[in-house]
């Protein structure tokens, strides 16, 4: 699975500050756009570093250094655009930023754009807020809209009220805590807790280490 390094660096973001929001990804599903609880280009970049675009410009809300625009389409999973912040100069006025296109420089082709690289599920938050959690960078919308990816292909999708969302994701969360990289994340996160003034407690511990793995929604456990 390729969920370790991830989790493990939303982990350490979460220990050690108070992680900025960030800029979502934006999805365009049956016409409407929505916004992105994960961000599925992350692990491909991970994996294929040489690709990931370098910004001119990085912004706390925006420590990816891009911002992305999937669309589902004939039940598949396509890259629309990428974008990174440009500076521009401007003589005798303060240098400016400008949003710039550079899919075409990592997916040159739209057979490319179809990104079957991808397996996992894509969360979008719908409504308002309707309950904050304690140690979670991601609060409880009214609805949710899951979409199941494998190999870029979709294969599930549901509308989900608060309650079923939190079912289908404590389900998730289960297979997940049956996989050695479980394991191995709650030992570093136990680790590194050791280095703090106020240590978490093992319920705090294990709130974080569950939220990080619901935030990147980045790995089928159970179907």
């Amino acid at each position: 699975m390729k969920l370790a390094l991830s989790v493990f660096l939303s982990i350490l973001i979460s220990l050690n500050a108070l992680a900025t929001i960030q800029t979502p990804e934006t999805i365009i599903y049956q016409g409407e756009a929505y916004s992105l609880s994960s961000f599925p280009l992350d692990d491909y970049f991970k994996a294929y570093p040489e690709k990931k675009p370098s910004p001119d410009q990085i912004s706390s809300d925006l420590w990816r250094g891009y911002r992305t625009t999937f669309e589902i389409q004939d039940n598949r999973l396509i890259i629309r655009e990428i974008q990174v912040r440009e500076r521009i100069k401007r003589k005798n006025l303060k240098d400016t930023t400008v949003w710039t296109s550079v899919i075409d420089t990592i997916f040159r082709t739209p057979a490319d754009r179809v990104f079957t690289w991808y397996s996992g599920y894509l969360i979008v938050q719908i409504g308002r807020i309707v309950k904050r959690v304690h140690m979670e960078n991601s609060p409880r919308y009214e609805n949710y809209l899951v979409i199941g990816v494998d190999k870029g292909i979709v294969f599930y999708e549901r509308r989900l009220n608060t309650k079923q969302f939190s079912a289908f994701m404590d389900d998730q969360y289960k297979g997940f805590k049956k996989t050695e990289e479980y394991k191995q994340l709650k030992k570093k996160l136990k680790d590194l807790n050791k280095s703090r003034k106020t240590p978490l407690s093992s319920k705090q511990l294990e709130v974080s280490l569950r939220s990080r793995v619901e935030y990147k929604a980045s790995t089928i456990f159970n179907r």
